[in-house]
């Protein structure tokens, strides 16, 4: 009776293997459409609207840049604004060059010595002189979108180095941009504001506010820059951690054996922990976080030639959402 009763509670072999089937089909297929979507990501990235108005943006992670841009290029209705110190990657420069015969208003401004002589071949493409470098990274669709960051057109910076790029929804940001020469702009986006200078900057307005943030900081700032050299950065900084902020800083290892070694000789002795980038690509970020809330991004490495003598910019944006506070977690963790 009792195995009678055992036999009519547990499926028989048959159905047990007929119930393992099903599990493992979805299973595979939980699988294949988690995979799917991720590719789907890739290949048909999201571009920032009037509905969600700020994307990060960053190889380390897995956003596929050079895709990002080629998308932007391609959807961009009537014209594209660019300024981009390095642009030598041949599939942008082939996506630009089909914009522009497709009717397209494209416009290149560009450093020969990061990009070579573009105009020979590219008649929407000039070469920018100025007293520094051209260091500028500016993307601008149709005068409503603009991407801003630390990423070249080089298919290294796309795709082997650390960088970040900020999409906007910004209309007013981008007028500015193309068409003003005041220093500095503020512009409201849903949720947060947005400050933008103009480097280099001759009265320090920029560089006061910069170091105001640092003097204003009150439990941590996370800083990640290639390049770390100007003194007076250097002094807030320090003076921060001696009032019991927490510091952290991470720089590239290449430029921690040159440009920035001395100036994070000097961090170190002042107990404050530099980490450094892992070798076999450029940690070639410019941004330091504020207490969670203020942060800084742009094309300027924070030395003297950027905000003095280059054509260079810097951003502020803030209070930072926690979606935006979890993207900058990860960038820091993958720093070092």
């Amino acid at each position: 009776m009792l195995a009678e009763k055992q036999s009519n509670f547990f499926p028989s072999r048959h159905c047990r293997r007929w119930i393992l089937s099903i599990v493992r089909c979805c299973i595979l297929g939980g699988v294949f459409l988690f995979f799917s979507y991720i590719a789907y990501l890739d290949f048909f990235p999201s571009l920032p609207t009037k509905e969600t108005p700020v994307y990060f943006y960053s190889n380390q992670t897995r956003d596929d840049l050079k895709k990002i841009f080629q998308k932007a290029i391609a959807q961009a209705h009537d014209s594209l604004f660019i300024q981009m110190y390095g642009c030598t990657d041949p599939d942008i420069l082939s996506s630009l060059a089909k914009a522009s015969l497709q009717g397209k208003h494209v416009e290149l401004y560009y450093d020969s010595s990061g990009s070579g002589d573009l105009h020979s071949a590219f008649s929407f493409a000039t070469a920018l002189r100025c007293s520094g470098l051209m260091h500028k990274k500016i993307v601008i669709l149709d005068n409503t979108t603009v991407f801003l960051g630390t990423a070249n057109f080089t298919t290294s910076s796309l795709k082997k180095h650390d960088n970040l790029v900020i999409g906007l929804y910004a209309p007013d940001l981008a007028h500015f941009l193309q068409y003003s020469l005041e220093p500095v702009h503020q512009c409201n986006l849903p949720s947060q504001s947005l400050l933008f200078w103009q480097l280099p900057d001759t009265e320090d307005r920029c560089l006061n506010h910069l170091i105001a943030q640092i003097e204003a900081a009150q439990h941590e700032i996370q800083l990640a820059m290639f390049t770390l050299t100007h003194p007076k950065i250097l002094l807030a900084l320090i003076a921060a951690q001696k009032r019991g902020v927490r510091v952290d800083i991470a720089v590239d290892s290449y430029a921690a054996k040159g440009a920035s070694k001395k100036a994070l000789s000097t961090l170190t002795m002042e107990n404050i922990p530099v980490l450094r980038s892992r070798t076999g690509k450029l940690l070639h970020y410019k941004w330091c976080r504020i207490d969670r809330s203020y942060f800084f991004f742009g094309s300027a490495n924070w030395t003297q030639a950027a905000f003095s003598k280059n054509e260079d910019y810097l951003v502020a944006l803030f209070p930072l959402t926690s979606q935006q506070n979890k993207q900058i977690d990860t960038l820091w963790k993958k720093t070092h």
